[in-house]
């Protein structure tokens, strides 16, 4: 019978596991310390439907795919020599009896680490609504106005979305119909047949005649069909008898889904998560986790998630990497 060995590779200083903004940062702060580092890229990223990032200087309006792939060129054919990268997700994350961090890739293949840090991101949850995931495939729902909103100034309307995620309470809906107003003329928070919450969003907006508020029952939004039309959402009767049922159109929508850390793989190490669920818990500046050694930074480590927010993370968890490995 023959035996097929496990492929073991030798121990690194550090895993990094994701290969997006907060990895790339981490592994940046990393190689000029001079540290030995594996990154796993699972070539699956969170804005990987957009054409366009935006509110990095140097990077504003450019190809997020174009920005990883120029982050890692300096990594490895620039000035560094200690950083190493695999393309292949990681699916299984154990902290052995003697501190070493194992971790098993797709191919079964065995990494070792004395430090790891998670950059793996989040999954934004997509509400139980026909047509929600076409529109946000195609860019029209926009969950962060500071990311997407401005290239669609002054155009006639913008739809929110107060319901299923992080905009169904009213000062979260009111805050962001706000800076959609920025853009569009007129915008419409639709709260899904609630009359209290659009009660309670009407209180707020008081004589703003640039924001109106629509109680109907949401029944799905329409993808646009084609680059000269936009998108829609159809309503069903309002709850009062008053409005009969509609399909309206607007530029875009916005809408916050929940979102859930992509940390499937590493539920043997015990990690903490926020009161939202939303990230995984750090314990300090460095962004450390309740796992000693273990660090997250980018959206799985932060309730803010922002690239710029994680190439910061990314840099300050490199220093206590390093601190710790001292």
């Amino acid at each position: 019978m023959t035996t097929i060995s496990k492929v073991v590779h030798p121990l690194v200083e550090t895993l990094i596991i994701g290969g997006g903004p907060g990895g790339l940062a981490t592994a940046l702060g990393l190689a000029r310390a001079r540290r030995h580092v594996i990154i796993f890229d699972s070539g699956k990223y969170r804005n990987s439907h957009v054409q366009h990032m935006h509110n990095v200087n140097t990077w504003d309006h450019a190809n997020p795919a174009s920005f990883r792939e120029a982050a890692r060129r300096e990594l490895l054919e620039g000035r560094y020599n200690t950083i190493k990268f695999q393309n292949v997700a990681i699916t299984n994350v154990i902290k052995r009896s003697d501190g070493i961090f194992e971790a098993t890739d797709a191919r079964d293949e065995t990494w070792l680490g004395k430090t790891l840090v998670l950059a793996t991101g989040v999954t934004d949850v997509m509400p139980d609504l026909p047509g929600y995931r076409e529109c946000w495939e195609t860019s029209k729902i926009f969950h962060c106005l500071y990311c997407h909103g401005y290239e669609e100034s002054d155009c006639d309307t913008a739809g929110v979305i107060a319901a299923y995620g992080l905009t169904a309470t009213a000062q979260p809906a009111f805050h962001v119909s706000q800076l959609a107003a920025q853009f569009a003329k007129k915008v419409v928070i639709y709260t899904n047949g609630s009359v209290e919450l659009a009660q309670q969003v009407n209180d707020m907006v008081q004589n703003n005649s640039n924001i109106a508020i629509d109680a109907r029952p949401i029944q799905s939004l329409v993808p646009e069909s084609n680059s000269n039309e936009d998108p829609a959402i159809t309503l069903g009767p309002s709850p009062d008898g008053n409005q009969s049922a509609e399909t309206i159109s607007h530029r875009f929508f916005v809408h916050a889904p929940n979102t859930t850390p992509n940390i499937a793989f590493a539920k043997p190490l015990g990690l903490e998560l926020s009161p939202s669920g939303s990230d995984v818990k750090v314990n300090s500046l460095y962004n450390a986790t309740n796992v000693p050694g273990c660090y997250a930074v980018g959206d799985v480590g932060s309730p803010f998630k922002a690239m710029t927010l994680a190439l910061s993370a990314g840099c300050l968890a490199a220093g206590g990497v390093t601190s710790e490995l001292f």
